[in-house]
């Protein structure tokens, strides 16, 4: 049978508590560092949206909007009796008017 209270035994404990103890520590110590430092990411990601919409609000004043008229160009037709140059009959425009 195995004695648990033989000195070997209990500074086999006390080693395996103390490295149970720093690997614990050492994980929560890491875990806030890494939140830390995300908490951080976040923070200056919104300080740099907050700075982009600034910057796209005063350029939105700055910006004239200038209208082009639509220009339509109309081509001769391919074949010869040039239908697209000549002007329709009046009777076929008077049944438009209606």
């Amino acid at each position: 049978m195995i004695n648990l209270l033989n000195p070997k035994m209990i500074k086999v404990a006390l080693i395996v508590g103390v490295i149970a103890a720093v690997a614990f520590f050492s994980y929560r110590a890491g875990r806030d560092h890494v939140l830390a430092q995300h908490a951080e990411l976040l923070k200056e990601k919104d300080r740099r949206i907050a700075q982009l919409q600034t910057e796209l609000e005063t350029d939105k004043e700055t910006i004239k909007v200038v209208y082009r008229d639509k220009i339509r160009t109309i081509r001769t037709a391919a074949d010869i009796s040039g239908c697209a140059d000549t002007r329709a009959p009046d009777d076929i425009l008077q049944q438009f008017e209606r």
